[in-house]
């Protein structure tokens, strides 16, 4: 007994001991994985060492990437501790009181301390940003900038060079245009002959008509040019000078020019909305920059001081959106560009790298890749052109360290965020970083601090004082530094994701010109004004009682398994024994029972109730009625296009079912080796979405895929496919033809039920293979044919995957589907309520359609024994 009592104070012991010195955990997300963290997870490794018993957990999940887990994590309790958050969407996490306001921490901080965050410290963009309702949420960490790089070998290949030889940038809007235009190659020009064997333009002077070299580059006679302005700010649209180009001008209609593609049978230049690039000079919409840029140069502003109206439609933002617009048809439109730069990579291919793109806005990361991947390039940098009277400017963005309002640790994780922003750990960080692509043997350039005073030690260090940088690449990077001191930043707003999407909507309605650039900004003005008003003026009326509700489901449940059990028993007249299997037949299917009300009825019923309330998942949900159904119904343009492109897709059911029959028919057959065949034609569907999403980006690929590639050799023309519009869907839909073997197995397991004496019967009357499958084999594959109809149906109506992989909606949002619709409300835009109203709609439609095709079965679908 003793003995016993004693092991028993040992394990006790023991066991008090262990827990007493755990580590506390501290739970660090958005710091993400590879070789470009290194230097993060060293300064983990430092605070750890600083900090005993202290424990750091990293997830790359998060941040900003991962909004539908943050969401669910901050939702569920299981938030983390820290999170290294995209700056931009800070203001709209802190509106929902996702994160915890740090100012009191930043008061009671001794600010002589080393460590100590001081505001004045950092670039005025980055601490802005952070900043809502004057309180501040996140301290900025890293940051960018943005400016136009420039080809020197590309310049010099079309004279864009000053008297001694200099490659000159453009300046305006205006000369990156007319620059572009010149910087082009297309296949035309190749097929011409007028490009020699390196691709380099030959010289006009060898050409037999030296006004083509004019009238390509975009540099027709003095009438025409005079033509071509309406006013010292802005060319006349494509529309208008185009035809004086190719108007005045006639040439000899030659065989050579009829094969080049530039002359037409009347002596006139093919227009450019039929080239095929092989080099561009510069893309509006590509490497990173948006409409941000080009408004800010203009003067313009996308929200009021205030962060109350949103004010996309803007003069100036409109001016900006009309040059874009222009741009794209000075190439033959919007779509001919995407088809071009759809084949573009990153890294090592990079296409301002390779030599496919001769100018690009970037941030100060394509420094990096310069120095990593083509250290011997010929290149400036500069601010990016300017409309006339514009504001020189850049904008910045980059991540913050933020602490979610229900942190485990949150006294911990601001002791970790002043580690991770204090000089010493940031110059760890960076030293890491350089010896470990040192030891790799390849050059490194740091990244830009959001502290100016940190950067500017760091840049003594590891820039200037670095051998290894060319200093070309030097003098890059203090462009970038003198840049921050004017940069913009992004508008602080409730709504930022939405006005961000907003933003790029206009953006494509305009460039694509499905809409004017004044209707497309003041259509996204609009949307975005919408969603300020219900987040600053919300008529949600009294919030949800939960406990009523659950009572509500609980006594109807209850009623109706009671109503259940009395009907069974007086209907089926069920004796003391049958009452006693009833009920014992219950009690072995109640796990089965419960699970199915509590994890599907149970979020069947709160979807219903969350349709008339206003949820955003971190608040309390109140009620609006009716208000999400009558705003879906009408005052929301994007649902029922969402609707329309749904419905639209239909069109691939039968489709899909006309493909597997007729595979399985063909492996219906008694040959050598059909097992291999088999299972060869069901590969395509056990493959995983993503993996065939991707696979068939490069087969749809407009310019290099091999399905175009098959259509040209036949004469049949080469679709844009996913870069357009009209042929985006069908894309979508010839895609879900490859996986037909998942039907084909079950219209193969219905085949071979047909009896043989049937088609014996009907060959005996007379009846060809065409009349024997009409008459035969599809009457006895009806059951199969409605089993794959309803299906196809239901599966289509909830199409998301493809499209959120493939076009991410777009473009000009042909491919946002339902579905993908109702996901940006749930988790972009946290309207949970208007997403599950959106959910409710879909189901009475499907349950709709279900019906009537179970209604008309019986007029057609034939079952064995004669029953339908």
């Amino acid at each position: 007994m003793v003995n016993c009592f004693r092991a028993l104070l040992v394990c006790l012991l023991f066991s008090t001991t262990w827990a007493f010195s755990r580590d506390t955990t501290l739970v660090v997300w958005g710091i993400g994985e590879g070789e470009g963290q290194v230097g993060f997870f060293a300064a983990v490794e430092a605070f750890e060492r600083a900090n005993p018993g202290v424990r750091v957990s990293t997830s790359p999940s998060g941040g900003g990437q991962n909004p539908q887990k943050m969401l669910t994590a901050i939702v569920g309790g299981a938030a983390p501790d820290v999170m290294n958050q995209d700056r931009f969407t800070v203001s709209s996490w802190a509106a929902r009181d996702a994160f915890l306001p740090l100012d009191g921490r930043l008061a009671a901080q001794d600010t002589t301390a080393p460590d100590a965050i001081r505001k004045s410290e950092y670039y005025a963009a980055c601490w802005n940003e952070t900043v809502f309702r004057g309180k501040v949420y996140a301290i900025p960490n890293g940051t960018d900038a943005r400016a136009l790089y420039y080809n020197f070998a590309e310049f010099r290949r079309v004279g864009l060079v000053d008297s001694a030889g200099v490659p000159t940038p453009p300046r305006t809007w205006r000369e990156l245009g007319l620059f572009s235009l010149r910087l082009a190659v297309n296949d035309a020009l190749e097929n011409a002959g007028l490009l020699d064997a390196d691709g380099n333009l030959i010289p006009p002077a060898t050409w037999r008509d030296v006004e083509v070299f004019n009238l390509l580059l975009g540099m027709p006679d003095a009438e025409a040019r005079a033509r071509m302005l309406d006013d010292p700010r802005h060319l006349v649209l494509p529309p208008e000078w185009t035809s004086v180009m190719v108007n005045s001008y006639r040439f000899p209609v030659t065989q050579k020019g009829l094969e080049s593609g530039i002359i037409n049978r009347e002596g006139k230049m093919t227009p450019p909305a039929e080239w095929k690039f092989r080099r561009i000079g510069f893309i509006p919409v590509y490497g990173n920059v948006w409409l941000h840029m080009y408004a800010w140069q203009n003067h313009g502003k996308f929200m009021s001081p205030d962060g109350r109206t949103c004010t996309l439609n803007d003069p100036r933002i409109v001016e900006a959106l009309e040059w874009m617009a222009w741009f794209y048809d000075m190439f033959g439109g919007r779509p001919r560009v995407e088809a071009f730069s759809s084949s573009f990579q990153g890294q090592f291919l990079d296409p301002f790298l390779t030599g496919f793109l001769a100018m690009k806005v970037e941030t100060d990361g394509m420094l990096g890749a310069i120095a990593r991947y083509k250290p011997d390039l010929e290149f400036g940098v500069c601010l990016t052109p300017l409309p006339e009277g514009g504001k020189p400017t850049t904008w910045s963005g980059g991540f913050s360290w933020a602490i979610p309002r229900n942190a485990r640790h949150p006294d911990i994780a601001w002791r970790f965020i002043r580690h991770m922003v204090n000089y010493e750990t940031v110059r760890l960080v960076e030293r890491t970083r350089m010896n470990f692509n040192r030891s790799r043997g390849r050059p490194y350039v740091m990244g830009i601090p959001a502290n100016r005073e940190t950067g500017r030690k760091l840049a003594e260090e590891f820039l200037n004082a670095n051998p290894d940088l060319p200093q070309r690449l030097k003098d890059g990077y203090s462009k970038y530094f003198a840049m921050m001191e004017f940069s913009d930043f992004r508008d602080v707003t409730p709504a930022s994701q939405l006005l961000w999407d907003e933003i790029q909507r206009a953006t494509n309605m305009a460039t694509y010109r499905k809409l004017t650039p004044k209707e497309a900004a003041d259509a996204g003005a609009a949307t975005v004004q919408q969603e300020l008003d219900r987040l600053y003026t919300s008529s949600a009326g009294a919030p949800v009682n939960w406990a009523a509700v659950t009572l509500v489901v609980v006594l109807l449940v209850a009623g109706g398994g009671a109503a259940g059990y009395f009907y069974s028993r007086e209907k089926l007249h069920l004796g003391r024994m049958g009452r006693a299997d009833l009920v014992a037949g219950l009690g072995f299917i109640s796990p089965w029972l419960a699970g199915f009300l509590i994890f599907t009825i149970g979020p069947f019923i709160i979807s219903i109730v969350l349709s008339f309330t206003e949820y955003n998942m971190l608040s309390p949900a109140r009620w609006v009625g009716l208000k999400h159904y009558n705003e879906l119904f009408t005052n929301d343009p994007i649902f029922w296009k969402s609707l329309g492109s749904t419905i639209y897709m239909m069109i691939g059911v039968p489709l899909g079912m006309a493909v597997g029959l007729g595979v399985a028919m063909l492996l219906n057959s008694n040959v050598r080796g059909m097992s291999w065949y088999r299972t060869v034609y069901y590969l395509p569907a056990i493959v995983p979405t993503v993996a065939s999403s991707i696979l068939w980006i490069w087969v749809l690929h407009p310019t290099n895929g091999i399905l175009n590639i098959l259509l040209e050799y036949v004469g049949l023309g080469q679709p844009l496919w996913l870069q357009s519009e009209h042929w985006s869907k069908p894309a979508i839909i010839v895609m879900g033809l490859w996986g037909a073997g998942s039907s084909m197995i079950i219209w193969l397991a219905g085949l071979k039920g047909i009896p043989d004496h049937l088609y014996e019967a009907a060959q005996i009357d007379g009846a060809g293979k065409w009349r024997q499958f009409v008459h035969v084999t599809l009457p006895m594959l009806s059951p199969y044919i409605f089993f794959n109809l309803i299906m196809g149906v239901i599966g289509t109506l909830q199409i998301f995957a493809q499209a959120f992989i493939m076009t991410s909606g777009g473009p000009v949002d042909s491919t946002l589907f339902y579905v993908y619709y109702l996901f940006n409300n749930a988790f972009q835009y946290l309207r949970m309520g208007y997403a599950s109203a959106m959910a409710w709609i879909l189901f009475v439609i499907i349950l709709g359609l279900t019906l009537v095709q179970l209604k008309l079965a019986p007029r057609w679908v034939h079952y064995e024994g004669g029953g339908k």
